[in-house]
């Protein structure tokens, strides 16, 4: 957003850092609007910059750990058109979470393995077709590939639940 970098090319990545509170007995399209509110607070501030955040907090800064956040969600949100002559669709064909091997196997060889976690858990979740894929990276002194893997089985059925009933 800023005028100097219009003649840079490159990746640009812009990090927000959320803190929700997603416990208790709250609903969860309460907690939706909480994060949604968040969000554009966030959005709001988001040309403030990381090492001045950290500064103004005061945080103690550890080079083998992110000083802001430990969980990392990347929503990859692309627009396709959609066919204007289509039948609209029912609640029902609501779209199925496919959760992806955690190393990306195929033909049980890896397609995709990162040496290196950045943060201890980053959730990359993306459309595809019909369906929403999520892949799981994480830092293995902190977790083990069996409670990753529960951790995502425990997520797709949370999202499959939400999706059901967004008043749970």
């Amino acid at each position: 957003r800023h005028p100097d970098l219009l003649g840079i090319m490159g990746m640009f990545v812009n990090s927000l850092a959320l803190r929700n509170f997603p416990w208790g007995e709250k609903r969860y399209e309460t907690f939706l609007a909480e994060v949604a509110a968040r969000s554009v607070k966030a959005y709001e501030n988001q040309d403030v910059q990381f090492e001045t955040l950290v500064e103004k907090l005061e945080l103690v800064r550890d080079p083998a750990r992110n000083p802001l956040f430990d969980v990392s969600v990347g929503l990859q949100d692309i627009w396709e058109p959609k066919n204007p002559d289509a039948a609209s669709s029912s609640p029902d064909d609501s779209k199925e979470l496919e959760l992806l091997s955690f190393r990306a196997e195929e033909n049980g060889e890896a397609r995709y393995k990162n040496p290196t976690a950045k943060f201890d858990l980053t959730f990359f979740i993306h459309e595809q077709g019909d369906n929403v894929q999520v892949a799981i990276e994480y830092y293995r002194a902190v977790f083990k590939e069996l409670t990753i893997a529960r951790l995502g089985l425990h997520f797709r059925n949370r999202l499959r639940e939400v999706v059901k009933n967004p008043r749970i």
